[in-house]
């Protein structure tokens, strides 16, 4: 009976990373093989950080697919036309607000001479 000669994927990347492996770890000067290994360190944190962006990014992207798919993307569900008052708010009866900052019924007006 003959042995099954084609690899597949996973025959090659195992032998692909048993030869990284064997680069990094196994070196006649120790120097060199301890830059390596911090090289192998450095770019192994680098992509987790870059892993995590792509991640959040990606996660982002869908909650506000979510988003926009349960609440439908309509604004006029938002708000109602029965409730929404636009002369009653908390603003009304603050002098010091924006809106009544020159308003002659909150301030009033002191002629000249109000001193004397």
């Amino acid at each position: 009976m003959t042995a099954q000669t084609s690899q597949g994927v996973a025959s090659r990347l195992g032998y692909g990373l048993g030869q990284v492996v064997r680069l990094v770890w196994c070196s006649e000067n120790r120097t060199l093989r301890w830059v390596k290994r911090l090289a192998l360190i450095a770019v192994t944190v680098y992509s987790w950080v870059w892993l995590a962006h792509a991640f959040m990014a990606i996660l982002t992207v869908g909650l506000m697919f979510l988003a926009l798919a349960v609440g439908g993307g309509s604004r006029s569900s938002l708000v109602s036309k029965s409730s929404y008052e636009p002369f009653n708010s908390a603003s009304d009866n603050d002098p010091y607000s924006l809106e009544n900052q020159n308003n002659p019924l909150f301030h009033a007006n002191y002629d000249d001479n109000f001193l004397n």
